[in-house]
């Protein structure tokens, strides 16, 4: 390729070169020229290097406040570049970071925030065009907007059910979560009801609970749930009731499984209740113990007799009723077939028949039909 330049004083001169590929080694001859004659050439073997080509790069979500990039070698580059700033605060100083090797750490950043990641290859030559994504670091541990919220309740038990079941209803803190808890380090993505027994010491693996979505033991002394604070229609064991959490509701738990229940409560048994908000990443905080609800004693047994009695005389109840029915039918259909009378206006051959049979069992009555009183003169 040959370039001309016009002559100048100073005591250099800037040359472009186009068309050159990346990271490529090139001899470089310089020759003045006089009057069209050529007066000096510069000694040959000079050469120039280009800068490389732009790297790609991939990164990773470590923790909430570090990100990892890892870059696609480049060839000629002795060096990378990583400059990097919140996606939201353009006009922010973008920070920067220089690493001989292809992994580059991006530590201290902030929780739950997006960052434009701009990555450049570096050699003796210069530095090459960027490449530039953006990632989320992860969710971070969510805080209390209110230290001294506590969730509220009524005592929901029924004991004129057969059995009998406890439960108590408190409200669904997912309609609330914005008054609960800050989300700045991550959106509160569902809630987790923990209900203990007064009195019991329990050690509870909250994270745990929610890697596993488990209750191990029904007859515990307490009761874990899950509800979702999204896809309400979703919600599980039918715990979710006009925008309030009933606890207890499940009857069908088995002892032992590894399955989430919303196991019943015990009679007459106080319990405090926690409400434990968590994010996508599982990070959580919880807010104080409510106040003690108990539910409702346990009614008086029944003894096998008394239930044996009241078994018998339902079916004796059901009996007059079905008689009763059975009568009435068979009298209205006795009705309507005494007094039915044909289209044609004839006497119904069904009455007739029946009349007939009526004046043969009694002899006297055709003798009583036609007498008649003498008449006086």
């Amino acid at each position: 390729m040959l370039f001309q330049v016009p002559a100048s004083v100073s005591s250099s001169i800037s040359i472009t070169v186009s068309g050159v590929e990346d990271n490529t080694v090139y001899a470089l001859t310089i020759t003045s020229v006089f009057d069209g004659v050529a007066a000096y050439q510069f000694p040959q073997g000079t050469t120039v290097t280009s800068v490389p080509s732009s790297p790609s790069s991939t990164v990773s979500r470590d923790s909430d406040v570090q990100l990892t990039l890892t870059i696609l070698a480049v060839d000629g580059a002795t060096s990378y570049l990583v400059t990097y700033i919140q996606a939201d605060c353009p006009n922010c100083p973008a920070q920067t970071a220089t690493s001989t090797d292809t992994t580059v750490v991006l530590s201290e950043l902030t929780a739950y925030t997006t960052y434009r990641i701009s990555a450049f290859a570096v050699s003796a030559a210069g530095t090459s065009p960027g490449t530039t994504l953006s990632q989320q670091t992860r969710a971070g541990i969510p805080t209390l907007r209110d230290s001294n919220y506590t969730t509220s309740f009524i005592n929901t038990s029924d004991t004129e059910t057969y059995p009998p079941y406890y439960t108590v209803t408190v409200n669904n803190v997912c309609e609330e979560k914005p008054f609960v808890f800050n989300e700045d380090t991550g959106v509160i993505t569902k809630m987790i009801y923990i209900v203990i027994q007064n009195g019991s010491t329990v050690s509870i693996d909250l994270s745990r609970f929610w890697a596993t979505s488990s209750q191990e033991d029904v007859s515990s002394p307490y009761v874990t749930l899950t509800v979702p604070c999204e896809n309400n229609s979703n919600r599980k064991r039918r715990a979710v009731v006009n925008n309030g959490v009933n606890i207890g509701a499940d009857n069908n738990c088995q002892t032992g499984t590894n399955t989430e229940c919303n196991g019943p409560l015990k009679p007459d048994t106080a319990y405090t209740i926690r409400v434990c908000g968590a994010n996508e990443e599982n990070n959580s905080v919880c807010t104080k113990p409510s106040v003690f609800v108990k539910t409702d004693p346990e009614p008086p047994s029944r003894g096998a007799g008394e239930i044996a009695v009241n078994v018998l005389f339902s079916i004796l109840l059901l009996i007059i009723i079905i008689l009763i029915i059975v009568y009435y039918v068979k009298r209205r259909q006795s009705h309507f077939e005494k007094y039915r009378v044909s289209k044609s206006g004839k006497p119904n051959s069904t009455f007739e028949s029946t009349k007939s049979q009526q004046e043969c069992q009694d002899p006297t009555a055709e003798s009583r039909a036609q007498y008649t009183e003498p008449a006086v003169a």
